[in-house]
């Protein structure tokens, strides 16, 4: 999981700034994956917050635990999301009862357009 500083990517920082508007940290954590599972429960002073990025643009998730209007029991592990060919998952939200360092989730193809680079 390599931390990237948002100052050296405005790609990067663009699309934190679309997903998370609030977000105040100076560096993203970039992972790539094919797929992942979401959850927003809140516990001991810890909850992700989620959201999906395609085009510059916020588009919606899938019904996931914590999310407004969900009603899955505690022990409900999360939706999984296929992350597809230009689609960006932020995560953020409080670790610790403080911001946490924004998350962004691509798959390799999206993740080397947006930082330029090979993985």
């Amino acid at each position: 999981m390599p931390i990237v500083k948002l100052n050296d990517n405005p790609r990067l920082a663009k699309v934190i700034k679309v997903g998370m508007p609030n977000n105040r940290k100076r560096s993203a954590i970039v992972i790539v994956s094919d797929a992942t599972s979401i959850s927003s429960y809140f516990s001991g002073g810890s909850r992700d917050e989620w959201s999906a990025v395609r085009n510059g643009r916020q588009v919606t998730l899938p019904p996931h635990a914590g999310a407004p209007g969900f009603d899955r029991p505690a022990n409900y592990g999360g939706v999984d999301v296929v992350l597809d060919d230009g689609l960006h998952l932020v995560c953020g939200g409080t670790f610790c009862g403080k911001p946490a360092t924004p998350k962004v989730y691509a798959n390799k193809q999206t993740m080397e357009e947006l930082l330029d680079e090979q993985i």
